[in-house]
């Protein structure tokens, strides 16, 4: 038999802003965690001084099933990080900060916005069509933005005009599961771009800052090129980029304090982390705040606000009840065009006319419609037939309510069928209804549908 797995939960901001690292003022989302002079610090931390170090090794177990907010909350991140597991989002956080790369700008931009950033201030940094001129005759330094997909690419060059050296770096900005591990460069006549040479791959880094690192740059003697490029004296540089499932791996090594295992906790500071631990024991169940199921959308709540909100979410996706040819999952809006090879769409739920005569039919029809209510698929079928028999049905996956009145042309006086309520098929026949006499000898009748979902 399976083990069963431990439960988790997400801790509330508001809770785990009291567990926050005195040093680097982050959440206590890496162990181990330690504690000196009534100061808690996280596994990212060294501690300073001659002070005695103690192992809060039950914050260990009880945070090890915790899931915290991401040290960016504040940015903007809504991703929830569990407890030792923190280091590959935040390295990669798109709500992180970075020193913009251009060489000239002091700003610090987050990464979510640098893009947007470069094409206000830094236009002509932005590399276009995966290339950009280099003037032979000119010495040049420069730091470029190029943006791919979901990578996003410093390119960092110095070109010397007296040695014909360039000095190029392509650094990854953001890690994504299709990472960048190479690039391949292609030079080409800047008035002719069919004469152009292909050099091989080329590992690409990591970028830190906009700093020119000399570790970090490969050169590339331009001379060696200019017979085969037939001596020109601008040459248009291309970059291309090649993909890989493999991430890059940290070279970053964790410093570990000096920890007396048989130091103790004095009173005052055994009260303070039992007090913590209690808040967060006694809470779980208060705080049990969990995501919205559907990839894109950032809700967080408790479980039964979420349900509710999961329905309706324009991030929800829908597949066709019906045997299409091609079965896939859509967002609302191509849902809601999709299915209209299947019925007309009505877009109020709440005001659904479906006309019951057609003085031209000579045989049995069938119309169909559909709506959305509350996130949810509701068809609906009308039949008639040519002695004046119709029915209407409704159904969906999920219970409904559904008012109905019938109405006509030539009077203002309507008949009000009960409403049906609590279940997922409704079916209304002519026979059901007592008509009025005038609406027997003028049977232009129209029904008109309302209809909710039961909570």
């Amino acid at each position: 038999m399976a083990a069963k797995k431990s439960p988790k939960y997400i801790l509330p901001v508001d809770l785990a802003e009291k567990l926050i690292c005195s040093y680097c003022h982050e959440y206590l989302s890496r162990g181990p965690i330690k504690m000196q002079k009534e100061k808690y610090i996280c596994g990212r931390c060294t501690a300073k001084g001659d002070a005695e170090v103690v192992l809060l090794h039950i914050f260990e177990i009880l945070l090890a099933n915790s899931i915290f907010p991401c040290k960016y909350y504040k940015e903007g991140c809504k991703k929830t990080i569990q407890f030792n597991d923190f280091q590959k989002h935040e390295s990669n956080c798109s709500h992180r900060k970075i020193p913009c790369p251009e060489l000239n700008c002091t700003q610090a931009v987050l990464l979510i916005n640098l893009l947007d950033h470069f094409k206000e201030h830094h236009l002509s940094g932005i590399i276009e069509n995966d290339q950009f001129t280099l003037d032979l005759d000119e010495n040049n330094k420069q730091n470029l933005l190029k943006y791919e997909s979901d990578c996003i690419i410093v390119v960092k060059y110095h070109y010397s005009r007296a040695t014909k050296t360039l000095q190029l770096s392509v650094a990854l900005v953001n890690e994504k599961p299709r990472t960048v591990a190479k690039y391949k460069l292609q030079i080409c006549n800047g008035n002719d771009l069919d004469t152009n040479i292909n050099l091989s791959q080329k590992l690409c880094h990591l970028y830190n800052n906009q700093r020119f690192e000399k570790e970090e740059f490969d050169d590339i003697n331009i001379n060696d090129c200019l017979s085969v490029l037939k001596n020109p004296k601008i040459v248009i540089i291309k970059i291309f980029l090649v993909y890989s499932n493999n991430s890059f791996q940290s070279t970053n090594t964790l410093i570990t304090d000096q920890i007396d295992e048989d130091a103790q906790l004095d009173d005052v500071m055994e009260e303070n982390a039992i007090e913590i631990l209690q808040n967060l024991t006694t809470n779980q169940n208060n705080y049990s705040v969990v995501p919205c199921q559907w990839k894109g959308c950032k809700q967080l709540g408790e479980e039964q606000e979420i349900l509710e909100h999961q329905n309706e979410c324009e991030f929800k996706l829908y597949l066709c009840p019906h045997k299409c040819e091609q079965r896939k999952l859509y967002r609302l809006n191509s849902f809601v065009t999709h299915f209209g090879i299947h019925g007309l769409y009505c877009p109020n739920p709440n005001k659904i006319v479906i006309q019951l005569y057609d003085k031209n039919l000579i045989s049995s029809i069938y119309k169909n419609y559909f709506t959305i209510v509350n996130g949810s698929l509701v068809e609906l079928k009308c039949i008639m037939t040519v002695d004046r028999y119709w029915s209407i049905s409704c159904s969906s996956s999920v219970n409904i309510k559904v008012n109905v009145y019938f109405s006509h042309e030539h009077c203002r006086l309507t008949i009000k069928q009960q409403e049906i309520t609590n279940t997922k098929d409704v079916t209304y026949e002519k026979n059901q209804i007592s008509l009025l006499d005038c609406f027997v000898e003028y049977p232009f009748l129209n029904a008109v549908l309302q209809i909710e979902t039961c909570k």
